[in-house]
């Protein structure tokens, strides 16, 4: 593990606790949203699929499988969150605050230099570069 992070935090983000399948995977955008707002899990899941609803076309996003990025940038700009910061290394990333990390694969939760989440993205390579991230 690097020294910059303080240390990674086992955390589904309440999806367990939900009676949902706990290996389930693909749900890295509802995880990441529920830990850093705060509205649980199901909640989250929820309204993530009220912006889904609206999709048009064949590709849609899917709570289960992926949520894409032009889907939860919308859910992001309706809670506040606007910005993002772009950095290509973890290192780069702030010690302090609430934190969506955003890999080419992947999002995660990373409060105060913790990430929070089911795996370590830093040494997984199916989770792909950092690409950036946005503050809470």
């Amino acid at each position: 593990m690097q020294r910059w992070i303080k240390h990674i935090s086992y955390n589904d983000g309440g999806r367990n606790a939900t009676g949902l399948k706990p290996t389930h995977e693909g749900d890295c955008v509802v995880r990441a949203l529920s830990i850093l707002t705060g509205n649980g899990y199901m909640a989250t899941r929820n309204a993530l699929n009220e912006y889904i609803k609206r999709e048009r076309g064949p590709n849609r996003s899917s709570v289960d499988n992926g949520v894409y990025e032009r889907t939860y940038k919308k859910f992001l700009k309706d809670i506040g969150v606007t910005k993002m910061h772009r950095v290509d290394c973890w290192t780069k990333l702030p010690m302090q605050g609430k934190i969506m990390a955003v890999t080419t694969e992947h999002v995660v939760a990373y409060i105060d230099g913790v990430i929070n989440d089911t795996l370590d993205p830093v040494s997984v390579r199916d989770c792909g570069p950092l690409v950036g991230y946005y503050e809470f």
